[in-house]
């Protein structure tokens, strides 16, 4: 049988795995909140080229399916010209090169940009916080069953399980 402080640090254990999740997940939405608001000015920008993540050398033309492109910006800001690589990638690349796109630059910051068309962050976001949500529930769901509810013997009544091997009683019932 089990003793009650096992039983504790592995309820201990399986949340704080399942919160891992949850923390994840308001993080990146956070991240991308904060990106929003910070960032207000609308901007065109041109993707100038895709750079392969993996490999800086490399542009989105050679032939390596494995690898992920971040698109390189080019805009101007207050009659000063910018060109940066987007923290995002993805296979295949979101933009050709030479495509408009809109993005929003940030006043204070001009180097700091948010791509409103970038759905990955917020996807990633909600798929870590769903999932860690989820297996909080379903974990307390779990211990509830395996660990606190009272069982029952076939005639219905509920008893109390005692670890037989310490000497206690096994049942509680009066006979």
């Amino acid at each position: 049988m089990v003793k009650k402080r096992t039983k504790v640090l592995i309820c201990i254990g399986v949340y704080l795995f399942c919160f891992i999740f949850v923390a994840v997940g308001a993080g990146v939405l956070y991240s991308n909140e904060r990106d929003k608001k910070q960032c207000t000015e609308k901007i065109e920008a041109i993707v100038a080229e895709n750079i392969n993540t993996g490999n800086e050398n490399r542009t989105a033309g050679d032939d390596d399916s494995g690898d992920s492109y971040a698109p390189v910006f080019e805009y101007v800001y207050n009659d000063q010209k910018y060109r940066v690589k987007s923290n995002i990638s993805s296979y295949p690349p979101a933009f050709d090169e030479g495509e408009e796109v809109v993005i929003y630059v940030d006043p204070d910051d001009p180097v700091h940009i948010y791509v409103p068309s970038y759905k990955a962050k917020l996807i990633l976001g909600w798929v870590f916080f769903g999932v860690g949500a989820v297996l909080v529930i379903a974990a307390t769901i779990a211990f509830y069953f395996i660990f606190w509810k009272k069982k029952a013997d076939d005639n219905g009544e509920e008893f109390v399980e005692y670890n037989v091997y310490d000497n206690e009683k096994y049942d509680d019932r009066i006979y």
